[in-house]
């Protein structure tokens, strides 16, 4: 399926047609991008796009800084566009297609990052210098599974009957494990936008984790290291019939159903007990014997006194963490089926991935502090 791209930037062509024929390239050209700069004229440019009928749009975050052909520069940025557009997305003006955002992460620090309205109207950011350049075929897949994953919530919205748990590739009984908090911001007759649903669906349920968990934290759970388990390919596969998420993005999100996991585990004949009370050497013992899967090998733990019984992954070191050996962090409107997230005791103390901006939850500050004083007086780390 050839996927139509508009894409709306200011820069010359020549500056920025390497980066879209990357991407271009990634996708084997199954992107095909329609490149354009913007018009002066804020409303011919919104109508030129409805005509266009693009399936994906791709904005730059400054479209008024440099003139375009005729000489003319655009009055209006990024930002307001992709309002304008979702408006007549939201009225039925014009169909839901995923809107991208494009920029140096220079002019996001001075604008995007610090308007939280913003982040609404956009479904995912790529920095120009950094992630375009250097994982091209991640953004290619991203961008295909945006297109796809709005076509198949658009599918299922213009049902007579909206089932929001079949956006998430569930079926029948297979909703029965959904959290009820999780379908009910759809919960009335009403028929919401496909980019509200989309944005949902990223934003709290693949972004998040909890009712989906992501490959790494699968693995923690298992007790399996990642890296060096030749057969955790196989093992995926044994899984995926139960547990994978086929909802829409999963081509480029992989996640996995937290519940159904634990489910599998516990209908294992002869398990030695529940995940969460195993050591990760205990689990991939048992994973070995039950699946025959010999090239499983358990995960290490951070460091010395680190508990092996993993159920999340520390956000710094990204390795498997038990939680009673990480400092919960803070994240704004956490809903009752998604889980905090963590840093081990090291990370936190070594200020490890302190630039992406994570925050200690309020109620850690203590026992933070604690922690602290008692490596200064001691010379060694006390989880408890």
């Amino acid at each position: 399926m050839l996927i139509k791209c508009f894409y709306l930037d200011d820069e010359p062509a020549q500056t920025v047609a390497p980066l879209w024929q990357l991407i271009e390239q990634a996708a084997n050209h199954q992107l095909q991008f329609d490149y354009q700069q913007p018009l002066k004229d804020f409303g011919e440019q919104v109508a030129i796009i409805k005509k266009a009928k693009p399936d994906i749009l791709v904005l730059d975050l400054r479209l008024n800084e440099n003139s375009n052909g005729n000489g003319e520069t655009a009055d209006y940025r990024g930002l307001a566009l992709a309002q304008e557009l979702r408006t007549r997305m939201t009225e039925g003006k014009m169909s839901s297609v995923p809107i991208v955002l494009w920029s140096m992460l220079s002019k996001l620090k001075q604008s995007y990052n610090k308007d939280d309205t913003a982040h609404r109207l956009f479904d995912r950011v790529y920095v120009k210098d950094q992630e375009i350049i250097s994982q091209p075929d991640q953004v290619a897949l991203e961008l295909q599974s945006l297109v796809k994953g709005y076509q198949l919530i658009a599918e299922e919205r213009n049902k007579t009957t909206v089932r929001f748990h079949q956006m998430l590739g569930l079926q029948g009984k297979e909703s029965d494990y959904l959290h009820p908090g999780i379908s009910e911001p759809f919960a009335t007759r009403d028929k919401y936008p496909v980019h509200e649903y989309a944005r949902y669906i990223l934003r709290e349920l693949i972004d998040i984790q909890g009712a989906l968990i992501s490959e790494a934290v699968l693995a923690a759970r298992l007790g399996v290291d990642l890296k060096t388990s030749s057969d955790w390919d196989k093992c995926k596969k044994r899984l995926a019939a139960t547990c994978a998420y086929q909802g829409a993005f999963h081509e480029a999100w992989p996640r996995w159903w937290a519940f159904p996991v634990e489910e599998w585990w516990r209908n294992r004949p002869n398990r030695p007990g529940t995940l969460r009370s195993l050591t990760a050497k205990e689990r991939v013992k048992f994973l070995r014997s039950t699946t025959r899967l010999t090239q499983l090998l358990p995960a290490d733990s951070i460091g010395v006194g680190y508990s092996e019984r993993y159920w999340t992954i520390c956000q710094g070191f990204e390795q498997p963490l038990d939680e009673v050996d990480g400092i919960m962090l803070s994240f704004p409107n956490q809903k009752v089926w998604q889980e905090p997230l963590y840093l081990s005791i090291d990370a936190a103390l070594e200020r490890v991935g302190k630039e992406t901006g994570w925050r200690i939850y309020p109620l850690e500050y203590e026992r933070f502090n604690d922690l602290k004083k008692r490596i200064r007086d001691n010379g060694k780390k006390d989880s408890r």
